[in-house]
């Protein structure tokens, strides 16, 4: 009989495949909480640290950014859903962000939060829209800014020149701010009123005049009651005068005429008044409306041109991505909007209803207005179209004071041009309306209505789950409605859009499509492959120039050559837990893998965690115990846990992890059943302390370690006798890097296995295999660690003496 040794020094991390004979030997058939850095290294994974500041409940989501540094932003909320928004490090209570409106920024399990940053300024979803958190990190509002409104009383004429006898301008307003960093936010300029000075207008003589304007101040935009600040300021468009008295029905592209910030008493009236002389060879110098048909401002080009490329507010988004220099919103939903022409004119005493969640606005046509929710109308124009058109400004006008005053959300805006119905206008909410947004006309006939509404049916909201909604460059809040993109059939759902490099990849539960173009006039939507499906939203990360997602079909690798399975050694592994969360309903385990299941990216240790529940038990347990780790230089594979302390009182309840951009800790958020939770950080001092896992009450408990060699099997058809185990430790190279002071080392042969604690006293650990395990035909080595402290391994070594084919196991 021969002797021989086999050197394990190449580890290939956890390989269950099937394939024994196939395996590389140093692979691994179990491994939990080691890791593989290097090629030929095997160390234990570090702990986690309970960090002593309150959370405020159960953290759903955790986000970072260079502009955070060392601090996450935590959605926390109840046991079933995240409602706030708190920031901090966890070495204190976290701060909670004051949100407008005191609105819950609420997101449930199966669609948590996301985020992203433009210009300073951090991005994150709601189910009542996208909010905006401005680089202070204090306070949190919804993306978007209100649209201008039209006049708030009849229009009327002033001491001025701009107007000869006969003529009219049209107008158009357009509200804005700077965010904290300087940033100019601005709004859509939808609504459109006419002065004209003719006998039908107040203040007419016979003789050039002035325009007075006076316009209604908004609320915040997607709030009930949130008043406007000073902050806010005013841009007053106008076109050029026209000859409407001879016919003319003047354009639509508009010149700046004023702008101011608003004051105290504009806001206390809620109106702003504004004397307009400006003649037209100023205006022809003057900036220009971004949604002018021809003369619009540089930096416009796009498309098309005209009220398409308004910057109107972002649409509820289920996801949030900034690529390009746009802010990208996926898997969307429009707030509920319809659109209706006036086309005869009202009489006296009918009205129009209007019905959202909050309650039902009733208005009523009066030819002399007395009450409050009373609007007049027009009669004495020379024309019905004249006539139409200044009785439609009054009840949209009507409807956005009342609704303002009566905390409904809704607003009302004349679109008519020169062009189009005189009467033609829109009703939009700034907030969802689960109940619908209902119009109805005790003269329904004097109505006609798009979007496929009809006088009694509800505005739809205008839903696109393969929706891909984009920016203006650098103006996350702009985004015109014609910059709109699908990815896959209409039934299909967007999960997630993650930028990489010169593309941005969507995964649909159709496949993974991808956005190539350099600007928004060339922007398009192309499959990658259609093969894969991502199975959750939070189920993808970047790493190393790479993009990494657990999909139905696999755990994938996604680069500039397309997709790559990457999982193919641990199949099995991941069969075995798809199957046991949902025991005895298997069924349930891509359910709530989907809903609980998320990857971080690890960039220090060049890993890419895919953490994945033990159980699914809502009401219990809304987090994971255990990750796949996936280390994107070696191309090995791992498996980590928290550490348990007994079967009833586990750690399977770290519901979320981020990656601190400051200083590269992985740092974990928990989950409870309504209860206060903590931050977790990864330990990274440098003492034997790193190796511990603090559990939910503050309890240092060792990180426990296990690994399982291979079978090595040097002689298929004889039996071996197996007479050394060397383990060579990696100690020695940093002061903190030492041997383990004591590790149970197992021998398996078929199915008898024995462990045996090892004190160690050199570098070199050298085991016999006991007696039960020492004649076999192949033999696999375990090592387990479960003291606080520091271990590695940088090679095994197994000697035996090869038996004949015809030798046996002896049973002592």
């Amino acid at each position: 009989m021969g002797s021989g040794r086999i050197d394990l020094t190449s580890f290939a991390g956890l390989v269950t495949a099937p394939g024994m004979l196939e395996r590389n030997p140093a692979s691994c058939v179990d491994v939990v909480n080691w890791e593989f850095p290097a090629p030929g290294v095997i160390r234990k994974r570090r702990g986690q640290a309970r960090q002593p500041g309150n959370t405020g409940g159960p953290v759903w989501k955790l986000l970072t950014s260079r502009l955070m540094g060392n601090n996450v932003l935590a959605h926390v909320g109840t046991g079933t859903s995240g409602t706030q928004l708190r920031y901090g490090d966890g070495s204190a209570a976290l701060t909670a962000l004051t949100v407008v409106d005191g609105d819950n920024l609420e997101r449930q399990r199966e669609t948590r939060m996301q985020g992203a940053v433009c210009q300073r300024n951090h991005y994150v979803t709601s189910d009542v829209g996208v909010a905006r958190v401005e680089s202070t990190m204090t306070t949190a509002a919804y993306a978007g800014m209100p649209r201008g409104q039209g006049p708030s009383v009849n229009p009327s004429l002033v001491s001025g020149s701009s107007l000869a006898d006969g003529y009219a301008r049209a107008y158009r307003v357009t509200w804005h701010k700077q965010d904290a960093d300087g940033v100019e936010l601005g709004g859509a300029p939808t609504s459109r009123w006419v002065v004209a000075n003719r006998s039908y207008t107040s203040g007419y003589i016979g003789s050039a005049m002035g325009a007075r304007c006076r316009f209604l101040v908004p609320h915040e935009f997607a709030t009930l009651s949130t008043a406007l600040t000073t902050s806010y300021y005013w841009r007053l468009w106008g076109t050029r005068s026209y000859d409407e008295v001879n016919g003319q029905l003047g354009d639509d592209e508009m010149f700046l005429v004023s702008e101011a910030y608003l004051t105290a008493p504009d806001i206390a009236a809620g109106v702003v008044t504004f004397d307009d002389s400006t003649p037209d060879s100023f205006l022809l110098s003057s900036p220009r409306l971004h949604t002018n048909l021809y003369n619009f401002p540089p930096g416009e080009e796009g498309l098309r041109q005209g009220v398409v490329n308004e910057d109107g507010p972002p649409p509820i988004a289920n996801d949030v991505a900034y690529w390009q220099d746009c802010m990208w919103y996926a898997d969307v939903e429009w707030r509920p909007r319809f659109t209706a022409a006036l086309i005869s004119n009202l009489a006296n005493n009918d009205t129009v209803t209007l019905a959202v969640d909050a309650g039902v606005l009733v208005l009523t046509a009066k030819a002399v207005p007395v009450g409050v929710d009373d609007f007049r109308i027009v009669t004495a124009a020379p024309t019905t179209a004249i006539n139409i058109r200044e009785t439609t400004a009054a009840l949209c006008a009507a409807i956005c004071a009342r609704a303002k005053a009566y905390g409904y959300g809704i607003t009302a805006h004349t679109t008519a041009t020169g062009g189009t119905l005189p009467g033609l206008f829109f009703v939009e909410s700034s907030k969802p309306q689960p109940s619908g947004m209902g119009f109805a006309s005790s003269v329904a006939s004097k109505f006609q209505f798009f979007d496929g509404m009809n006088a009694s049916i509800n505005a739809p909201t205008g839903a696109a789950t393969n929706g891909l909604v984009f920016s203006k460059p650098l103006r996350a809040d702009a985004v015109p409605p014609i910059n709109v993109l699908t990815a896959g059939p209409a039934d299909s759902r967007i999960l997630r859009i993650v930028p990489f490099r010169d593309r941005l990849l969507v995964f649909t539960d159709y496949g993974i499509f991808q956005v190539t173009g350099r600007t928004f006039a060339d922007f398009g939507v192309f499959p990658l492959d259609l093969g894969y499906r991502l199975m959750g939203r939070d189920l993808v990360a970047t790493c190393d120039e790479k993009v990494y997602a657990w999909c139905f079909e696999g755990i994938v690798e996604i680069d500039d050559g397309g997709v790559t399975v990457v999982s193919a050694p641990i199949e099995p592994t991941i069969e075995a837990a798809l199957a046991d969360i949902g025991a005895p309903r298997p069924e349930r385990g891509s359910s709530t893998f989907s809903a609980l299941g998320y990857a971080t990216a690890y960039r220090n240790q060049h890993q890419v965690r895919f953490h994945f529940p033990e159980a699914d038990d809502s009401g219990v347990l809304n987090g994971c115990y255990a990750w796949l780790a996936f280390d994107t230089r070696t191309r090995a594979w791992t498996k980590g846990a928290f550490t348990k302390i007994n079967s009833d009182d586990y750690f399977d309840n770290r519901s979320c992890a981020v990656v601190r951009f400051g200083d590269d800790l992985i740092c974990y958020g928990n989950w409870s059943n309504g209860g206060d939770t903590r931050l977790f950080l990864e330990r990274r001092a440098y003492t034997s302390a790193d190796f511990s896992d603090d559990s939910i009450e503050g309890v240092a408990q060792p990180v426990e370690s296990s690994l399982s060699l291979q079978f090595q099997l040097p002689e298929q058809s004889g039996a071996q006798h197996w007479q050394q185990t060397l383990v060579n430790w990696d100690a020695s190279e940093q002061w903190w890097r030492t041997r383990p002071t004591a590790v149970g080392i197992g021998h398996t042969t078929e199915e008898t296995g024995v462990s045996q604690a090892v004190a160690v006293a050199s570098n070199q650990t050298r085991c016999e295999p006991t007696l039960a395990t020492r004649r076999g035909q192949r033999l696999s080595v375990s090592v387990t660690h479960v003291v606080s402290e520091y271990a590695g391994i940088v090679g095994v070594s197994q000697s035996y003496r090869s038996g004949t084919r015809f030798a046996r196991k002896v049973t002592p």
